[in-house]
């Protein structure tokens, strides 16, 4: 019960995660309070064990479900977010060789299109972060313009020949290995 009402309180506080800027954070939070309450249905599944095996009615841990349910799109926002940017900055700062240009494409579009139904869903009772999801799905419009460069340099059909004309045409020496 004292457990119940921890995570009672955790998840209302979840509900005013809005400042944007503090994004792993945030998502540290949510995932952490995710796996408290994972632990408390597993602990209310072996009580509820226990009982059956001694003959008692199971307890009714409905409350454990509900908080679930209503982290969900929270947990949902944080960590998209989350991967976002930090996909974001290893796709700028990483290998450029190992770049896999549909599936940017895809991780980017399914956090553009999450992001939008997200906002949707939490614009009436959670303003707050609604906006945050709003500013996602701003971030990824914008990084999706450059969707078209990043499907065409991550080609692996993309021959030495390619990268030479390139160099070329931009007056620097572009190597990919580099």
């Amino acid at each position: 019960e004292t457990e119940m009402l921890e995570i009672d309180k955790e998840v209302k506080n979840a509900y005013r995660i809005t400042d944007y800027d503090d994004k792993l954070k945030n998502a540290e939070k949510i995932n952490v309070l995710q796996d408290r309450i994972e632990n408390a249905v597993k602990t209310g599944d072996d009580f509820n064990m226990r009982e059956k095996v001694f003959g008692f009615a199971p307890t009714d841990y409905i409350a454990v479900y509900k908080h679930i349910e209503e982290l969900a799109p929270f947990y949902k926002l944080w960590n998209m977010v989350a991967d976002f940017h930090n996909s974001k900055d290893e796709w700028l700062h990483g290998e450029f060789k190992d770049l896999d240009g549909s599936k940017i494409e895809e991780d980017v579009t399914e956090w553009w299109k999450s992001s939008y139904k997200l906002s949707k869903q939490l614009e009436d009772d959670f303003p707050g972060s609604a906006r945050c999801a709003a500013k996602l799905r701003e971030e990824t419009t914008e990084f999706r313009k450059n969707m078209p460069v990043i499907q065409s340099l991550a080609s692996k059909a993309l021959k030495t020949r390619h990268w030479e004309a390139l160099s070329e045409l931009l007056g620097k020496e572009i190597n990919p290995e580099d």
